[in-house]
């Protein structure tokens, strides 16, 4: 897989059909979905934070989407979360919104990082995970559990990946992105 032939296959895939937009009366967020090519194989940089909607589950940088303000401004202020270069971000476009279990609706924006070195320059964002998508398409294990968001119990769905967890959004956002990049036609 050369480094321009992924990049301008995702354009097409993530273009068709438009994403979808949700209505929320909780806070807008963008969330950067970083990808990246490492020994041939496509991957998904995470990260831990301590935040986590379940403990010791990946997560993506997210900020707030402020008025007057699109999407991707927002996710170029996690590039430098993760440690990358905001100027360096290639984008590859948006998935349909998402809603967290706190109320927020997240708007996942996918772009192109270039490969970190052994995630020596992501440390000061947390410990960084990486996810090949190859691995994404087939959990280990899928369980809901019961967790607290602002003092409220919801069920959330939880996704095992070998050694790396996704829940919430983050699942569902790697679950969209699985569809666009591996669908037929």
């Amino acid at each position: 897989m050369t480094q321009m032939s992924w990049i301008v296959d995702m354009r097409e895939r993530l273009a068709v059909p438009p994403p979808r937009g949700l209505a929320t009366e909780g806070a807008r967020q963008a969330a950067l979905v970083p990808l990246f090519v490492d020994g041939g194989e496509l991957w998904v940089l995470l990260s831990r934070t301590g935040e986590e909607l379940v403990p010791g589950a990946a997560t993506l940088q997210s900020s707030p989407i402020l008025p007057d303000e699109e999407p991707w401004q927002a996710a170029e202020r996690c590039a430098a979360a993760i440690g990358a270069d905001p100027a360096t971000l290639l984008r590859l476009g948006m998935l349909d919104a998402v809603p967290e279990p706190s109320g927020d609706v997240w708007t996942p924006c996918v772009a192109a990082i270039k490969a970190p070195a052994n995630g020596d320059e992501i440390r000061r964002a947390g410990t960084p995970v990486r996810l090949p998508l190859r691995a994404a398409r087939a959990p280990s294990l899928l369980e809901e559990r019961l967790v607290s968001v602002h003092g409220a119990e919801t069920w959330v769905t939880v996704g095992h990946f070998g050694p790396v967890k996704l829940a919430g959004a983050e699942l569902e956002i790697v679950e969209l992105l699985l569809e666009r990049l591996f669908r037929e036609g």
